[in-house]
């Protein structure tokens, strides 16, 4: 799913995924001298280019001169998209969290191996879920909207074996990671304010199934972010690849209707901790 994704992002890139596709053109007349064998040989793999949504070179710089004489804004990047938002909630706040862990220098090393155990995918799926409830109005409610992102990483399926990233910890991290959200977003303007909705949703799934240590054990990414681009119909998963989820999914349940058996039937709540299906691609 993931190589899906990176596929897809590059496939995309340039704007492909946004720029309207060029007007159709008639095709020219043919001439007696005009054969199947004057054909360039790749020829019959161009319809290829423009099932993906590409523009030939002629087609993008027609386009790119009108938008300009209509004063359009040039729509971002994907690639682009996903980069910002990723080194802004990530990499640019990163020693900024570091520098204001409270404790000892042991208590901040328990903090920092914690945060890495699904912390990082917990946070955007914090981020996923404000944007599915209040989409991007998130400006008009900032409080309610910081308050869902640290009860979603503090009610997380992992927060368990986290008990260093307490209230004040994880809403010291959601705090910096807000704020990065904003200042990002003020400084690429154009990028944000063409953005849709559901394309940053698109872009925060894709970083929780890519940051993710393991999607497979992790429920909220499974269910915020995997499952919703596994359904989505602009194609971000390919079908053999939903074809060998299901099988898995499969797997899994098999595995914990077996748990559940050999548990009893008063031991049925305690299956929930079932094995993952081995997820190696054979």
């Amino acid at each position: 799913m993931r190589l899906d994704a990176a596929e897809w992002l590059a496939r995309n890139a340039a704007g492909a995924a946004h720029t309207p596709p060029p007007p159709q053109r008639k095709r020219p007349e043919r001439t007696a001298g005009d054969s199947p064998e004057g054909r360039r040989p790749d020829a019959e793999t161009s319809d290829n280019a423009e099932r993906l949504g590409a523009m030939n070179v002629s087609d993008s710089e027609t386009y790119a001169v009108s938008a300009a004489a209509t004063d359009i804004p040039t729509p971002p990047d994907v690639v682009d998209q996903v980069n910002v938002i990723a080194k802004a909630m990530t990499e640019d706040i990163w020693q900024e969290i570091v520098e204001s862990l409270p404790g000892s220098p042991d208590e901040v090393r328990a903090i920092r191996l914690q945060l890495a155990d699904h912390g990082w995918c917990d946070l955007l799926i914090g981020f996923v879920l404000v944007l599915e409830k209040f989409g991007k109005a998130v400006d008009t409610v900032p409080d309610k909207a910081k308050r869902l992102i640290v009860e979603a990483i503090r009610g997380s399926s992992k927060q368990e074996k986290r008990p260093q990233l307490d209230e004040v910890v994880v809403g010291m991290i959601v705090d910096k990671a807000w704020g990065a959200f904003k200042v990002a977003a003020a400084a690429h303007s154009p990028l944000f304010g063409l953005l849709t909705g559901d394309e940053l949703l698109r872009n925060l799934r894709m970083l929780a199934v890519f940051i993710c240590p393991a999607p497979e054990k992790h429920e909220e990414v499974r269910n915020h972010a995997v499952d919703p681009l596994v359904k989505d119909a602009c194609g971000y998963v390919s079908t053999e690849a939903k074809e060998w989820l299901a099988q898995q999914f499969d797997q899994w349940v098999e595995g914990v209707e077996q748990q559940v058996e050999r548990n009893g039937a008063g031991e049925s709540g305690r299956a929930t901790e079932a094995p993952v299906a081995n997820l190696s691609p054979k």
